[in-house]
Formats: structure tokens, C-alpha cells, sequence
């Protein structure tokens, strides 16, 4: 974590540049340096005005190659030309002219290249992570997970293992798809301070998204003054970071559109607790959603190495919270741990403030979405049986219907077989019969549940 929160160094007044490196090279080097936070240009650097991308480009001397500049050159026109390359276009009125004068047409639609140029992040991570999302062009969906073993006076077992699992289950899908983009930051394997911590969280919300999950294992407190985040370098006199910061980065964070907090430590159901407000009251933004071990006076356990609540998490990301599209959500991840854990002892806290359910992780369907979307041609209306006969299960050897002289007609056999992926999914059952086999041997019928009547339903108006 040293690594990624070390400052580039700047260049100071009085301190001259390279031979040859020019002007462009000192522009160049402030924004990479974030010297041009918010507007304004710093004392002593010059500003190159109407130069396009090629001329800020030129080769550079033999004698400045390795210099810390052109090292920082070098890295922001690489972010630049992978954002530039997938560019996906942004209106031109929300770019400034200032940095208009910086950035050819090309560049100036991209909407990352834009971010970067006017945050200047002094976090070199920071720009690593936006030209890496541009580069691939895809939905943002970013992750960062965080595991704490190593306190000095209370270490832990499990945290980094835990970090690590969920690491893997979020960054991709059950079929091997990729998902979220995640950043693992473990201890002792990076340096964790309260303060690296906090940036990377900041991070974490600042860039626009489709959705930005944050998790967090390791030690927590709370105190009157609300619930803080541990790292090992909290003491009395600082408690790492605060809950409430943390709720409020995220409540500001308006260009995500969901946010998923899932936090495995004591006390950890503090967060969303204001100390100024009764302790039943949680501000959350539209679109926020936490998820929390225990309750705000609550430890979270551990045994046999392993976080209680990660586990769970961790089996309904596997596939024990998927619907039957196979998609898990916060709130089927909550329903699973809930039904889980007992009225005694550790409980997990749900806080949301949601219109619409993202979901975290697409596993194995239940039934095959080309199965689901034949509903309406198989039942005429929700309340409708479908007529079964032994012309759609061929004869198994059962003695009862040994006599049985029906032809199985392959278009039948194609529909009992996906009425079968129904009763699977529990969509479907059979009128008067334990089993859709005797169903149709003996001539009855089967028939949409209340779950296979609410698909109907999608289907019927094409949402799935």
C-alpha cells in the first residue's frame, strides 16, 4: 500500500528541468504530480497553450530519459491514449475551456481522460485504475476489498483469507465472465495505515460507475463518537477510520449509481448511525445499501479461522441466494445469512435505500432463460393447467403401464422436458400426482406456482 499512496515528487520553484524536457514536459508533469487540483496552475510552471497531443508527444533527449518528469510523462499520455482509444463520447460543454486548450477533439470526448486531467489525482493508483477502466470499455463495476490480520496487540486469523475469497467471487461470474474490478488490499502483505485506508476508500467513490462495492474485514470499535474501521496503526488517539466518514463519502459519491458496503468486524451495525441523531436512525443516499456482521453493541465471530458472516456471504455468492435467473442481490445475500443465523448471538444488520436490485454476482440459473421465456406459449393465462398424456414421457418399465400403446410425439417430449426444468425450478406442479411422470401417464395435468406465475408474467411482457 506504500506504493500506491507515495506522492510523485514536484517539481519546486527554484528547481530547473531537464534539458530539453521544455514546457510541455512541466505540464505534463503537474498533472501527473496533481499539482492541478480544481483549476489554478502552480506557482513557477509554465502552461503550453493550443498544443495538440502530437507536439506534447516529441521524443525526449537521451539526458532526461530516466528523469522522475519524464517517467510521469510518460504515464499520463499512456492513460490518455488508452483512454482515448476507448473513448465513448461525453457532451463538449462539460469540459472547460482551459483544458480544451490540452487535449485534442479526439481526446476531449473521453470522459475518463477528462477525469483525469481535472482531478490530477496525487494518488498514482488512482489514474492506473481509470485508464484501465477505459482501456477495456466495458460497465464499471468496481470492488475494494480490504482484510486485516496483523494488530499489534489483538492480531486476527481469518481476515486476509476471507479478503482474499471474496476477492475472487466478486471479480467474476459463476460462468467465468469477469465482474467486478477489484482492488485487494491485505495486511501484512501491504501497509495499511488509518490514513491509506481512507484514500483508498475516497478512491473508490470518486470516478462515475455502475456500481462500487466496498469490504471490510478485520477489527472495529464504536464509542459515542460512532463506529470507526481499525487499522493496525489505531490507538486511543486515533481510531482509524471513522463509519461516518465513510457514509458520507458515499452518500456524496452521486455519479455511482449503487453502492454495496458489506462490513465483517465488531460493531460494525454502528455504521449509518449518526452520534448526533437516536440510534435507530441511518441517513442513507438513493442507491446505498450496507451490510453488516452484528449489530452496532455486537462482536463478529470467527471460527476455525474463518469469519462467520464471510462464510455465508461467501455460500450465497456461490449460489445459495440466486434466484431463479441465477442473480444475487444485497437483499437475497441478507435473506440467506438471516435465515442462517439464530435469534441468539451475532445478527446481521440490512440498511438500504434502494428503487432497483443490481446484482452482485450471476451464478448458474435455476431454469435456462429460453425455458423461461416460453411460459406464455406453454400456459395461456397464469391460472391455466396444461394438458398432459403419455404421448410426452416415453414408457420407463414401470409394470402399471406395460399395456400403454401411445407414440411419444417429439415435439411433446421437447415440452415435458422443459417442464421438468420448471418443476425443477419450482415453477411448475403436477394436478393430482406427486411426479409430472404420472401426471402425463395417467393423463392429468400440471400447473403454474405463485413464483411460476410471477415469470409468467415477465414473460408475457418481455422483461426477461
Amino acid at each position: 500500500m506504500q506504493q500506491q499512496t507515495s506522492n510523485p515528487r514536484l517539481w519546486k520553484k527554484d528547481e530547473s528541468l531537464p534539458t530539453g524536457l521544455g514546457p510541455a514536459l512541466t505540464l505534463v508533469a503537474a498533472l501527473s504530480a496533481g499539482a492541478l487540483l480544481r483549476g489554478g496552475r502552480p506557482p513557477g510552471l509554465s502552461v503550453v497553450r493550443g498544443k495538440p497531443i502530437a507536439q506534447l508527444t516529441r521524443p525526449i533527449l537521451p539526458q532526461a530519459r530516466y528523469s522522475p518528469a519524464v517517467r510521469a510523462r510518460q504515464r499520463v499520455h499512456s492513460c490518455l491514449r488508452g483512454a482515448r482509444d476507448n473513448c465513448w463520447g461525453s457532451k463538449e460543454k462539460d469540459l472547460t475551456a482551459k483544458f480544451k486548450l490540452f487535449l485534442s477533439p479526439e481526446i476531449s470526448k473521453c470522459r475518463e481522460a477528462r477525469k483525469l486531467k481535472r482531478n490530477g489525482s496525487q494518488y498514482s493508483w488512482r489514474a492506473r485504475t481509470s485508464c484501465n477502466v477505459a482501456r477495456r470499455g466495458r460497465t464499471l463495476r468496481r470492488a475494494l476489498i480490504v482484510g486485516i490480520d496483523d494488530y499489534p496487540k489483538s492480531p486476527l486469523g481469518g481476515c486476509v483469507h476471507d479478503a482474499t475469497s471474496i476477492g475472487g467471487l466478486f471479480a467474476k461470474h459463476a460462468d467465468g465472465s469477469p465482474n467486478f474490478d477489484c482492488l485487494t488490499l491485505t495486511s501484512p502483505k501491504h501497509e495499511l495505515t488509518r490514513l491509506s485506508l481512507r484514500h483508498s476508500i475516497e478512491a473508490l467513490f470518486q470516478d462515475p460507475a455502475e456500481i462500487a462495492l466496498f469490504y471490510f474485514s478485520g477489527h472495529g470499535t464504536a464509542n459515542n463518537l460512532g463506529g470507526h474501521l481499525l487499522t493496525p496503526d489505531s490507538d486511543r488517539n486515533q481510531d482509524g477510520v471513522a463509519m461516518h466518514d465513510i457514509l458520507v463519502l458515499a452518500n456524496a459519491a452521486r455519479a455511482i449509481q449503487e453502492i454495496v458496503i458489506c462490513l465483517d468486524c465488531c460493531n460494525s451495525g454502528a455504521f449509518g448511525e449518526s452520534p448526533a441523531l437516536s440510534g435507530d436512525s441511518a441517513g442513507l443516499r438513493e442507491g446505498l445499501s450496507v451490510l453488516t456482521a452484528g449489530r452496532s453493541t455486537q462482536p463478529a465471530m470467527e471460527v476455525g479461522g474463518r469469519g462467520v458472516f464471510t462464510r455465508l456471504l461467501q455460500g450465497a455468492l456461490s449460489g445459495g441466494a440466486a434466484d431463479v435467473l441465477g442473480r444475487v442481490t444485497i437483499a437475497s445475500v441478507y435473506a440467506y445469512v438471516d435465515q442462517t443465523l439464530g435469534a441468539w448471538g451475532q445478527r446481521p444488520m440490512f440498511k438500504a435505500h434502494v428503487s432497483r436490485l443490481t446484482s452482485l454476482r450471476d451464478c448458474a440459473p435455476g431454469v435456462p432463460i429460453e425455458v423461461l421465456r416460453q411460459l406464455p406459449q406453454l400456459f395461456l393465462t397464469p391460472d391455466s393447467d396444461l394438458k398432459l398424456d403419455p404421448s410426452f414421457e416415453r414408457y420407463k418399465g414401470d409394470p402399471a403401464y406395460s399395456n400403454h400403446t401411445s407414440v411419444v410425439e417429439p415435439r411433446n417430449e421437447q415440452i415435458f422436458s422443459d417442464l421438468q426444468k420448471l418443476r425443477n425450478g419450482r415453477l411448475v406442479l403436477p394436478v393430482g400426482e406427486d411426479h409430472l411422470y404420472y401426471a402425463a401417464m395417467n393423463s392429468k395435468s400440471c400447473r403454474l406456482t405463485p413464483l411460476g406465475k410471477f415469470y409468467w408474467h415477465l414473460a408475457h411482457e418481455e422483461k426477461i
